[in-house]
């Protein structure tokens, strides 16, 4: 029998100040028990840089035929998807090739490493932006993570400031790898 996800809650208090874009977000996001606290913790942060009333989280991680998050316009069309990790070349082309836009963000301490495996693919597709966010910044936000999360979350020119109910708080400066063309 298969082991269930344990849901996380978060409360967002969101100030995009490179959008203009201000918030309180409530998410519910299940954890699969194979995937890392580190990838949840991307997951809210991703929804951070991308929030929209169009931004909706993608299906359980065992379905591997949608992306984490994406934006689906009012018609049902999905007009970005929002990758996690290290995902495979071939994927992002399938999305690319549906003239879908595409970001990519990846958080694990050997994204140097897949990068540098990746890039001539991924250069080679349309409408893909690669993203970075540090490891170590990462992992310090999953460190106990409680499962009633409470976060303000600043970002401004493209680093996010996070900060938890304790006052403790954690800088993440995104560094763009490919912008989208």
């Amino acid at each position: 029998m298969a082991l269930p996800s344990t849901l996380y809650t978060f409360r967002i208090d969101l100030a995009d100040q490179d959008r203009g874009h201000y918030d309180q977000l409530k998410l519910k996001l299940p954890c699969h028990p194979s995937e890392t606290v580190e990838r949840l913790v991307v997951r809210a942060l991703a929804w951070c840089l991308f929030d929209s009333p169009d931004l909706k989280a993608g299906p359980d991680l065992s379905d591997h035929s949608e992306s984490p998050l994406y934006e689906q316009d009012a018609s049902g069309e999905i007009r970005h998807r929002i990758e996690l990790g290290e995902p495979d070349p071939q994927r992002i082309k399938r999305a690319s090739n549906r003239g879908t836009a595409v970001t990519v963000i990846t958080y694990t301490p050997s994204a140097a490493t897949w990068w540098k495996k990746q890039e001539n693919a991924m250069r080679a597709f349309a409408g893909v932006e690669v993203l970075a966010m540090p490891a170590d910044a990462v992992s310090a936000l999953a460190a106990e993570l409680p499962r009633q999360v409470h976060w303000q979350v600043m970002v401004s020119e493209r680093t996010l400031f996070v900060s938890d109910e304790t006052g403790d708080s954690t800088e993440i400066q995104v560094t763009g790898l490919q912008e989208r063309r």
